[in-house]
């Protein structure tokens, strides 16, 4: 996991610049920097309020669908 983060991590930013064409590349990555500061600013400000109001059940919930999804991820 670490190594596909070091991988991924700086492509990022470099992607979208190499599959928009010339014309659209200046708008696209103005796109790009909006909408990751949106969700960054949603992932700030807006989870951790709505983790406090979940239950003990849907934390349980939660915790099996990611060790199941990790355990077909691995196999």
């Amino acid at each position: 996991m670490v190594f596909f983060s070091f991988g991924w991590t700086p492509l990022q930013a470099l992607y979208p610049a190499e599959v928009l064409a010339y014309e659209n590349r200046a708008k696209g990555l103005a796109l790009q920097g909006w909408v990751t500061s949106a969700v960054s600013c949603i992932n700030t400000f807006g989870l951790p309020p709505a983790l406090a109001d979940l239950n003990w059940k849907s934390k349980y919930k939660m915790s099996r669908s990611v060790d199941i999804e990790l355990t077909f991820q691995h196999t």
